[in-house]
């Protein structure tokens, strides 16, 4: 997973105690998981390896609809609520699933993820370690003020 800057965990560290969001759409989408900046999540990898992460998370300020996830090994995520509905009449950024995708760092390599939003916590999480060997990990995380203030 690659390495981001000392500056973008500032930003995060900055940012995040700003947020907010509306609280009748964190209530019906994924992001209710902005009502917590920092989540403890469990990994487990596909060759057994299993450890505990602080996860942070932060609006996109740019784009209202989406927030970032800082994974481990420094890896931010670009992440958007999934859409509900059918395809001929879908609603967008309306699921309490969500989809992440590598912000652009000039890599041929990217790491995704997903899961799904329930209340303050994040269950079926899925992740994707694009590096070289690449690995697919599972994830779900809660708040823990004690281990991840």
């Amino acid at each position: 997973m690659r390495k981001i800057t000392f500056f973008i965990s500032a930003f995060f560290t900055a940012v995040l105690p700003m947020a907010g969001i509306e609280s009748a759409q964190a209530a019906s989408n994924c992001l209710g998981i902005l009502t917590t900046s920092t989540l403890r999540c469990d990994f487990k990898r596909d060759d057994g390896f299993a450890a505990p992460y602080c996860t942070q998370i932060s609006p996109d300020i740019s784009i209202l609809s989406n927030f970032f996830m800082l994974f481990p090994g420094g890896t931010l995520l670009s992440c958007t609520c999934e859409a509900s509905g059918s395809f001929t009449a879908p609603k967008f950024h309306t699921a309490k699933d969500f989809l992440c995708g590598a912000v652009d760092d000039g890599s041929e390599f990217s790491d995704s993820a997903s899961g799904k939003v329930l209340g303050k916590k994040i269950k079926k999480g899925q992740y994707l370690d694009g590096n070289t060997p690449a690995h697919s990990w599972v994830f779900q995380c809660e708040p823990d003020p004690v281990l991840c203030p």
